[in-house]
């Protein structure tokens, strides 16, 4: 399947080294490539496997033996211009006016058919969804860029290694969310888009195995330091990996804001995690399921720190509780 904005094109290459007996004919109908119809048996990626309509045909190639016409139209499915000639690995350039075709047999002949291959406009919206490597992807008009749902339905809970792309079809993966419940917890790789903006705030939550987390390089709103993800600015903590170890982990001054989910099932028995003064900001649940202690710097609970900033049997201890010997937090006497 394809998705592209309103404004591009995209090719899309399919039918390898299949005989199609006459009569053939192959249509794309009512321009929604989910209707394309084919009365010869072929290959089922043949399919243009999009929800989206097609804004216009650009142009429309073959390569094989046997002589083919080509009928063009809109989505009422009525022709309006008929019996164009096509030439194997001739380009038949057309006006992108029309969003409806049929290839058919030129005489009574069979063809052969090595490659059909179709560029289009398509009209951008929400309905434009693909499945490619288990992931599905979805175009988001408003930021021209791609979303990835992530779910168990179509990637098995079993992978040990998960990427998500940094673009799709020359398009930003920036979005990725979940399609319902995921379990992950046997992923212990994980590569994120270096084009990430939005993610829902739990996803992280059910990949609880992850030892590396990667992505490609510093991204365009967040970056991944020794395995845990920050903002670009290092303002933000987004996401710690549950299965890194937080023996003596120490937030990086840098930061203010802990976002929701960042810090889940932490549960390193004799790990610590110091929170230094400049964390003004923790959101609901920032710190969820957490078994490691809390040793802050601040006095008291910051205004700025939800009231459920934390669930889980981790105990919080403020600066007047403890302090370091050794650069290990040891609670007064």
């Amino acid at each position: 399947g394809l998705l592209d904005s309103a404004s591009s094109s995209t090719e899309k290459t399919f039918v390898t080294s299949r005989v199609a007996s006459y009569p053939l004919t192959f249509s794309y109908k009512y321009a929604f490539s989910d209707s394309i119809n084919e009365t010869t048996v072929l290959e089922e990626n043949g399919y243009i496997k999009n929800s989206t309509e097609i804004k216009g045909i650009n142009s429309i190639k073959y390569t094989g033996t046997g002589a083919l016409k080509l009928a063009l139209g809109f989505t009422d499915g009525n022709n309006e211009v008929t019996d164009l000639t096509l030439t194997s690995g001739v380009e038949c350039l057309l006006s992108n006016s029309y969003n409806f075709f049929t290839i058919s047999n030129l005489s009574n002949s069979d063809v052969t058919l090595n490659s059909l291959t179709v560029k289009y406009s398509c009209v951008s919206g929400s309905k434009s969804e693909v499945f490619t490597d288990g992931l599905k992807f979805k175009y988001l008009d408003a930021s021209d860029s791609m979303q990835v749902s992530l779910s168990n339905t179509y990637i098995s809970n079993n992978v040990t290694e998960l990427t998500i792309p940094d673009t799709y079809l020359g398009k930003p993966v920036t979005h990725l969310v979940k399609d319902g419940a995921i379990t992950f917890n046997k992923v212990t790789t994980l590569t994120l888009s270096a084009n990430l903006t939005t993610f829902t705030s739990n996803i992280f939550e059910q990949f609880q195995g992850v030892t590396s987390l990667l992505m490609s390089g510093e991204g365009t709103t967040y970056k991944v330091i020794d395995n845990v993800l920050y903002s670009k600015d290092e303002s933000t903590l987004a996401y710690h990996p549950s299965e890194i170890a937080y023996a003596g982990y120490t937030i990086p001054g840098s930061v203010t804001l802990i976002k929701q989910y960042a810090l889940n099932n932490a549960r390193t028995a004799k790990g610590f995690i110091i929170i230094p003064t400049t964390v003004t900001t923790i959101e609901q649940w920032g710190f969820y399921n957490s078994k490691v202690n809390l040793f802050c710097y601040a006095e008291s609970k910051p205004s700025g720190w939800n009231a459920n900033f934390k669930s889980g049997s981790a105990s919080v201890y403020y600066a007047s509780a403890w302090h370091l010997e050794d650069g290990v937090p040891v609670l007064n006497s």
